[in-house]
């Protein structure tokens, strides 16, 4: 059985990341949306400003309260999205029950979309379109390719 380090994968592909960011002058800024106290994503949340520290990359937390309306969560996404300085806009879920996630995700740009939630980004992915591999899948080949596990 082999047991897969991500941690130490992950450290390495940020600090690469963080030299071409740097390397090619780029300015980057990733803004969060949060609603509510979660812990679990009080955690995520704590991790990806840790990940932006490291690379370069700016972090703005917009938080929200739980009982915010879901017209208002999506004006409000939409006017963060129509940032210029925004370069990536990610809605930290889980969202709480009185909105749909679906409908909140889908208020994303989908040129802003770094996680590929939106149906826009997914059917891309899905059809093999997309310009970008979300998170998750690019991690798991980074793995299979650093243990070279074959698919």
């Amino acid at each position: 059985m082999i047991i897969l380090d991500g941690r130490k994968i992950s450290q390495r592909v940020l600090t690469e990341l963080g030299k071409k960011i740097k390397a090619k002058k780029m300015r980057l800024n990733l803004a969060i949306v949060s609603v509510g106290q979660n812990k679990v994503s009080q955690n995520y949340l704590r991790q990806k400003r840790l990940a932006c520290e490291k690379t370069g990359i700016g972090f703005k937390n917009h938080a929200f309260p739980a009982n915010i309306t879901e017209a208002r969560l999506k004006r409000e996404i939409g006017r963060i999205g129509q940032d210029k300085n925004v370069s990536g806009l990610v809605v930290q879920l889980p969202l709480p029950k009185n909105l749909s996630t679906v409908d909140v995700l889908n208020s994303i740009p989908p040129h802003k979309d770094p996680d590929c939630l939106t149906a826009v980004n997914s059917g891309k992915f899905t059809l093999g379109q997309g310009e970008i591999l979300p998170p998750v899948v690019g991690a798991v080949g980074k793995l299979f390719k650093e243990y070279k596990i074959k698919t």
